[in-house]
């Protein structure tokens, strides 16, 4: 009761509740502490990327769409989106850019928080959405239900090697633009870009004019907190697996199939939902567990907080968690681990192969954030000193800015404030200048 007198007074006082009716589809306000009475405050507003299906955000806010469904060699049905450019307008020469996102994320990242689809697409772009296997765009198969555990039995090696295939040639043959496609990926994006690239050096050749990665994941860096977590894991597996399994597998991977778990955020409305209405309440809470998983940001973006829990996280597979926790442990860029025995049975050899990274054949522009828990300069480098391409280029986030408290992390690239003024006007520099181009 006297919490519920508090929250009255202090409404009245400082003038934050509008005389009208309450409105209830609010979901984003211009600060945080607003939040838990968005209904009422005049600083809150409603925002239509909420809930919102990517096409309909595509077509609200005034762009043409287009469909295309591709199905890789390994019976996966993705779905890409597409904002063409309109007929007569040739500044860009048409270039089609691929998007794609990062891990427990979708397409709608590019057309929500941060709308760097949008802003290509104003640029005359021919703007593409790529989709992963196991998203709410992309979960069909030929053969499996993604109720079904067997569809989720897939590691970044399998999307890098057929997701990545099958979209970036659908986008060749409807252009007619192959060798001319520019490779925009955030995080996991970026990772499976990179072992496409160094596996397919060929395809790449012909089909990619140069990789943007932001947030470059090659070179797994981990929080603290996060690092006291991982040794719990492989121990609950070894001990599941000395009493019911009889086969070689990652330890992590093997406790989740005991316990019956194939994908992770695989109910994801729900939690959704739950977030929502969680982080409406305690809003100060979601942005520190943000802070917690992604790194401190001086670049959060109040009115995207809702926003960003209405399409994070996504169905995730557990062997590609699993994949990322075994690159980490062994420091190396490498193939999934399945053990010595089924290692020997797949690759004819006791350890996984690791990814050439000298085979990388195009264009390379590294963007990244210092204040980005999951990777650091110094992973960064290392990966930028493996490439032996003739062009390429690693950039802090923001750009030419030495100021540590403006320092991106994971998720500025994507949701930032001002960040065209402080990030996509300089990404769109890039795309012009002549880092992403090489003689064929």
């Amino acid at each position: 009761m006297l919490l519920l007198v508090f929250l009255i007074y202090w409404c009245v006082v400082h003038n934050q509740v509008q005389a009208s009716f309450a409105d209830f589809s609010k979901n984003a306000c211009t600060e945080l502490y607003y939040y838990p009475i968005k209904a009422f405050s005049r600083h809150c507003y409603v925002t239509l990327n909420g809930d919102t299906p990517v096409p309909d955000i595509i077509q609200r806010s005034g762009y043409k769409l287009e469909r295309y469904v591709v199905t890789t060699s390994d019976g996966y049905v993705l779905t890409l989106f597409r904002i063409p450019p309109e007929e007569g307008d040739n500044r860009k020469n048409k270039q089609p850019i691929f998007l794609q996102h990062g891990i427990a994320s979708d397409s709608a990242i590019w057309v929500t928080t941060g709308s760097l689809g949008f802003i290509l697409a104003d640029e005359g772009y021919d703007v593409w959405l790529g989709n992963h296997r196991g998203t709410p765009n992309s979960q069909e198969h030929t053969k499996y239900k993604s109720s079904d555990p067997e569809y989720w039995n897939f590691n970044l090696d399998d999307s890098s090697a057929n997701d990545l295939k099958a979209s970036l040639n659908e986008v060749a043959r409807v252009t007619g633009k192959k060798g001319s496609i520019i490779y925009v990926g955030h995080s996991r994006g970026s990772t499976i870009a990179f072992m496409f690239a160094s596996q397919f050096p060929n395809d790449t050749k012909e089909l990619l004019q140069g990789i943007v990665a932001l947030s470059p994941i090659v070179y797994l860096e981990l929080p603290s907190h996060w690092k006291l977590l991982l040794p719990a894991a492989p121990l609950i597996g070894v001990i599941f697996k000395s009493q019911f399994f009889s086969y070689q597998r990652s330890d992590f991977q093997e406790t989740f199939k005991y316990l019956g778990i194939t994908s992770i955020f695989y109910h994801d409305k729900i939690i959704h939902l739950f977030l929502k209405h969680f982080c409406s309440l305690m809003p100060y809470i979601c942005k520190y567990s943000s802070s917690m998983t992604f790194g401190q940001s001086n670049n959060f973006l109040p009115d995207n907080l809702l926003t960003a829990y209405s399409n994070f996280p996504r169905p995730i597979s557990v062997a590609e968690v699993t994949q990322y926790v075994q690159i980490y442990n062994s420091g190396n860029f490498q193939k999934f681990d399945y053990g010595k025995e089924a290692n020997l049975r797949k690759y004819q050899q006791e350890k996984p192969p690791l990814y050439d990274l000298s085979q990388i054949n195009v264009p390379v522009v590294l963007l990244y954030g210092k204040h980005d828990t999951l990777l650091s300069t110094e992973k960064v480098d290392k990966f930028y000193k493996q490439l032996t391409v003739s062009k390429k280029s690693m950039e802090s986030v923001p750009i030419g800015d030495s100021n540590e408290e403006n320092a991106y992390n994971h998720v500025d690239f994507i949701q930032g404030k001002d960040i065209k003024k402080i990030f996509y006007n300089d990404l769109l520099n890039i795309l012009q200048s002549d880092k992403l181009t090489s003689k064929k």
